[in-house]
């Protein structure tokens, strides 16, 4: 008998643009007048359908779009799987097609359990109800019965954290406590199959790893998880396994590692040097940001350079204890921030107005291969921000002369990767004698 919990056989998706989100009604009138150009309309398909039987046609047509073509993948039991893809890649849809929201054009798929999906926030709500009388409507509606609400009320409503909001109304929540209070019911639905899209975004921090602690618990208990994140460093840490989509098709399977790596640099894009328009109205503002090693300029740098980031900007109001700080990024994860502050007080002595340049220098054989962004910000430590430039360069770091990189491969993990001084010496060891540190 097959392991298998979730089995997805050549699935395809069509949709007909513009076909859905007009009006569902319209008036007596309306359809009299329209009635002529329908049934011209009609003729014309039915004549371009005759003439070309071969179907060549309607693979032409313009109005179709689709969302899903030839997809197949196999989840076993107790796989935690994330799907990954740009918007737009038809990630949502196949959750929705193994959710039966939506049936597939062809294809077909198997599920061996019970299955909880929780595709949007506040699935199964009611705004005029009270997050008790949701508990129980988002429970049935997710399948769970009402003897089993009641056994977890008391566990989804510590897990939500909303129990002082418990006998308000949802439509005064915020849509990080709705989505505490959807994940938390659909968490305890006793399911062999757990189905989640990409809402845990909505939450913060803490909440986000109470998440993924009660998915690994789930899994570890034996359910099976299917999950769309963007949070790439979720899933690497999270996921046995990614299955990655691009335009509507599996462009890629296997380990959270390698999938996630080649989605890293198929989708990055390097930008060493961006310029932005001039602000007078900002007190400070950033002008150009700058990345380039004494060897290039280019987007990728060999690990053993030194990479310097250098910051232009404007000092349109002379501003005291102003600083510049830059946040390193690879993927999702904060590699670090490092500000003008870090080495000298100059960063607390009042700018005066004119342009200024800072700059910073990576050390050479810290940083392990792979795409990195920097964020770029002006302002007041821990007061205020005058300018802010998310993700302004990227660049790569690859390694073509460090000897490991052929015992291990380019791609280590990590976030950091120097290079340690080692030292081997040889000991003679007496088995009569005891090892001392």
């Amino acid at each position: 008998m097959s392991d298998n919990a979730i089995s997805v056989e050549h699935i395809s998706k069509r949709y007909r643009i513009g076909a859905v989100g007009g009006p569902s009604y319209h008036r007596l009138s309306e359809m009299i007048s329209r009635a002529p150009q329908a049934l011209w309309n009609y003729g014309r398909t039915a004549f371009k359908s005759s003439k070309d039987s071969s179907g060549e046609a309607e693979s032409a047509n313009k109005d179709e779009f689709w969302a899903l073509k030839d997809v197949s993948f196999e989840v076993k039991q107790g796989e935690i799987v994330g799907i990954i893809g740009r918007n737009g890649a038809g990630k949502s849809t196949l959750l929705k097609i193994l959710s039966r929201i939506t049936e597939p054009t062809s294809g077909r798929f198997g599920l061996r359990g019970r299955v909880a999906s929780l595709l949007e926030v506040g699935t199964g709500f009611h705004p005029e109800l009270t997050g008790r009388e949701n508990i129980y409507v988002s429970g049935i509606t997710l399948g769970m019965t009402r003897a089993e609400i009641k056994q977890h009320f008391d566990e989804i409503v510590e897990f939500s954290g909303v129990s002082r909001f418990l006998e308000t109304p949802v439509k005064h929540y915020s849509s990080g406590m709705q989505v505490r209070l959807g994940f938390a019911v659909a968490a305890h639905l006793e399911s062999e199959i757990l189905i989640v899209d990409e809402v845990l975004a909505v939450g913060d921090s803490a909440f986000q790893t109470l998440c993924l602690n009660r998915m690994q618990s789930l899994a570890n208990s034996g359910q099976t998880i299917l999950m769309v994140s963007h949070q790439l460093n979720h899933l690497r840490s999270l996921a046995t396994k990614v299955v990655w989509l691009s335009e509507s098709r599996v462009i890629g399977s296997g380990s959270p590692q390698s999938t996630l790596d080649a989605f890293t640099q198929a989708t990055s894009e390097t930008r060493t040097h961006v310029r932005y328009p001039d602000d007078p109205t900002s007190p400070i503002r950033i002008r150009e940001v700058i990345a380039a090693s004494p060897c290039r300029s280019g987007g990728a740098f060999e690990k053993n350079e030194t990479l310097r980031i250098t910051i232009h900007y404007d000092v349109n109001t002379p501003v005291k204890q102003a600083h510049v700080a830059c946040l390193l990024n690879k993927g999702c994860e904060c590699v670090f921030v490092t500000s003008d502050l870090d080495t000298s007080m100059s960063g607390y002595a009042t700018r005066n107005k004119g342009r200024y340049s800072s700059s910073f220098d990576l050390p050479s054989e810290i940083l392990t291969t792979g795409f990195y962004s920097v964020t770029v910000t002006t302002g007041h430590p821990n007061v205020d921000v005058f300018d802010r430039r998310a993700d302004a360069i990227s660049f790569e770091i690859v390694d073509e002369s460090t000897p490991s990189r052929e015992l291990f491969g380019n791609t280590l993990p990590g976030i950091v990767r120097p290079i340690c001084s080692w030292s081997t010496e040889w000991c003679n060891f007496d088995s009569n004698s005891a090892v001392t540190a």
